[in-house]
């Protein structure tokens, strides 16, 4: 926006932002968000809306905009099919080796039958 690179990843119903953290990047993001609502009425669903503190403020207890009752969670975050960690052994099991002992399943079950 303006001078500032923004990063945005949008996919049916799915939009996943990596915000710089601050406040005022947080606030003018859902205030986009609210405006592109008004126009069009599609709207935010808090309810189900995850926030993930990620680099230097990752395990921050901060809360931004209580109003909009969002998740902050303490970790991990899935979009579309991919946790994001703050842990990165952690995500690569979640995302790699369940996902391998799945096709490892299946792959035995066809073997055997």
């Amino acid at each position: 926006m303006g001078n500032d690179e923004c990063k945005l990843s949008q996919y049916a119903d799915d939009t996943t932002m990596i915000l710089e953290g601050s406040q005022e990047s947080f606030e003018r993001s859902f205030a986009l968000l609210d405006s592109f609502g008004q126009l069009s009425g599609l709207r935010v669903n808090c309810e189900k809306t995850e926030v993930l503190w990620i680099g230097s403020k990752k395990g921050s207890n901060q809360i931004m905009c209580p109003e909009k009752n969002l998740k902050w969670t303490d970790g991990k975050v899935k979009a579309l099919g991919v946790w994001f960690c703050t842990d990165q052994n952690k995500g690569m099991k979640m995302n790699y080796e369940d996902k391998f002992h799945k096709i490892e399943d299946i792959l035995n079950n066809w073997q055997n039958k």
